[in-house]
């Protein structure tokens, strides 16, 4: 995991913009920081349940929680619940924290469309951010996630809730070159309060 320390992770150059599954990961600017008390749908072409990894920057959506979770373990855990509605039960959380040095893929981050882990009738998104290794220390940088994808929604400006796995926590910022700090250090929150619909950069730790 060293050599992605202090990397930044830029989805959405057009130089590099990558189409999987029919679906083009964001080109366009992070749209104006603050948050949608509305907060409708937002959802383009393609499945809810969204994956990246910051290896090799690949994007894919699913219509299924289940599916997602699989593809950001590489298939290793294949019975994540199925809506999303919720955090993921204490036997999936065991799983996806047993991704260890030498396994392919290991989920470094869950991140929710809703609070309380997208508990909240429809339309329901999810964000799953995935490496090769877990992370290190809490408040050493493993990588910088900014701007944050266009999905199937623009993850900018559209996180209430998260979740951290593999001793991974997260720092949230509220513009795309990671300045005006809104959530420090923490491997997971139900609720973002203040910070609701704000984060455009998240670092790793």
């Amino acid at each position: 995991m060293n050599k992605l320390r202090r990397n930044c992770i830029s989805v959405g150059l057009a130089a590099a913009a990558l189409t999987v599954a029919g679906l083009a990961a964001g080109t366009s600017a992070a749209a104006e920081s603050g948050p949608d008390n509305g907060k409708t749908d937002q959802a383009k072409s393609g499945g809810s349940h969204c994956t990246l990894s910051v290896k090799t920057r690949a994007t894919q959506c699913f219509d299924t929680f289940r599916e997602a979770i699989a593809q950001a373990t590489a298939g290793r855990v294949t019975d994540a619940n199925l809506s999303g509605l919720a955090s993921v039960d204490g036997k999936t959380a065991a799983e996806l924290n047993e991704g260890g040095f030498g396994t392919a893929s290991v989920v470094h981050g869950i991140q929710y469309y809703w609070e309380n882990f997208n508990n909240h009738p429809p339309p329901l998104h999810t964000l799953t951010v995935s490496g090769t290794a877990p992370c290190t220390t809490p408040t050493e940088t493993e990588y910088v996630l900014a701007p944050l994808p266009i999905l199937s929604i623009n993850w900018n400006n559209n996180i209430r809730s998260f979740q951290g796995f593999n001793h991974c926590w997260q720092r949230m910022w509220d513009h795309p070159e990671c300045s005006g700090l809104l959530w420090d250090y923490s491997a997971n929150s139900a609720d973002l309060g203040a910070a609701r619909d704000r984060t455009e950069c998240i670092i790793f730790s």
